[in-house]
């Protein structure tokens, strides 16, 4: 399932497996960028991403660079890809963690997600999403790759929990709700100043999405 999964959404800079040595190398640099494009991003935010910035954080000459990329938005979509890809490998083996715990699924499985947007990678898809809601260039690329990453999830999700297979739209009422509800307390814990509201809202949205996925799986059980 893993290697398949990640097959699907693959970016196109990273070399395959049975690569030849030069695609390799020009793979391996590739990759020097993009780490040094998350750190920019993580460290200072999208503003804090520039040519230079991740010329002197990955070693890699602006000349080098340029013959991977030719500009910067070149850069960010191809990183887009990438964190994408990153993203899917976590929810891989958070998935695989969880699979057969019928008895906690809905808890261990919003907690896992509300960890994985603790990850340095979530962190600078985070703000290429948030730039791309006033960037028009950044949005072309952004929003396809992000639809196109719920598509896959969806299906997996279906295919593997059968039970969701009739309620499309209530696994994607709890896939929306839950993403939405942990990015706003990510945006606002720290306003909060108190980790026990952290915890109250979380366990809030634990029981949100208990109380819909008990309608899938007990027809009979009335929505909250």
């Amino acid at each position: 399932m893993r290697e398949r999964l990640l097959k699907q959404i693959r970016p196109t800079s990273l070399a395959a497996e049975d690569a030849g040595w030069q695609q390799r190398k020009s793979s391996q640099t590739r990759l020097k960028l993009f780490e040094a494009a998350i750190d920019c991003l993580v460290e200072g935010g999208y503003s804090a991403l520039s040519i230079p910035a991740v010329c002197k954080r990955s070693g890699v000459s602006r000349g080098a660079l340029h013959h991977h990329f030719a500009e910067k938005t070149q850069l960010i979509a191809a990183l887009t890809d990438y964190l994408f890809y990153k993203r899917m490998g976590r929810f891989i083996t958070d998935y695989f963690e969880i699979l057969g715990n019928d008895s906690d699924f809905v808890t261990r499985a919003t907690q896992l997600h509300w960890e994985s947007l603790q990850d340095r990678e979530y962190t600078a898809y985070f703000e290429i999403a948030i730039a791309a809601r006033t960037d028009k260039a950044l949005a072309e690329f952004f929003f396809p790759v992000s639809q196109r990453f719920d598509r896959i999830w969806l299906s997996e999700m279906v295919q593997h929990f059968p039970q969701w297979k009739n309620n499309l739209h209530k696994l994607q009422l709890v896939s929306d709700f839950t993403m939405s509800a942990h990015m706003g307390l990510l945006l606002n814990r720290d306003a909060f100043g108190s980790q026990e509201r952290v915890r109250e809202v979380q366990a809030l949205i634990i029981r949100t999405v208990n109380d819909v996925y008990q309608t899938v799986t007990d027809p009979s059980e009335p929505a909250a």
